[in-house]
């Protein structure tokens, strides 16, 4: 038996669950073996460790401590008007109001900055100024159809 078939049956050779001539032949090269002998003896320690986890009892109190920490963590304190105002739903609406109104009152102040500065003039070519003369001065007289055609007409 080579050092590798020790290591992957150890397990089952310490629970006591080989079979056949296995554990005599493991139990040979353990003896023989120095190596094999070191990992047996960590395998050893590491299921005592384990069974000791297994057999600790956890204190009593250590879940209420938990639950009360927990517990204060997430209170506030109630001294004075502040903290007691900062979990009123009625103090989230207030500020929600405030600052829905104070967006409306900055845009509508900004919206009418902007309109009071004067655009540019719009370019208006030679033939579009004769449009517009011969329109408000013939506009009780003519429709609008004769109106344009008159203007194209013209040189």
């Amino acid at each position: 038996m080579n050092c590798q078939e020790v290591n992957e049956n150890m397990l089952a050779y310490l629970e006591g669950s080989l079979g056949g001539d296995l554990p005599g032949r493991m139990k040979d090269h353990i003896e023989t073996c120095d190596s094999c002998k070191a990992f047996q003896v960590f395998m050893l320690q590491v299921n005592l460790q384990i069974e000791d986890e297994k057999t600790r009892v956890p204190n009593p109190f250590l879940y209420t401590r938990i639950q009360e920490k927990i517990d204060r963590k997430h209170e506030l304190p109630v001294h004075g008007l502040y903290p007691r105002l900062l979990r009123s739903p009625l103090y989230y609406a207030a500020v929600i109001i405030f600052a829905v109104s104070l967006g409306v009152f900055a845009g509508r102040q900004l919206g009418g900055l902007m309109s009071n500065q004067a655009s540019p003039a719009p370019v208006l070519t030679e033939q579009e100024k004769l449009k517009q003369e011969f329109y408000l001065q013939n506009l009780e007289n003519d429709d609008i159809s004769q109106l344009i055609n008159n203007i194209d007409q013209k040189p």
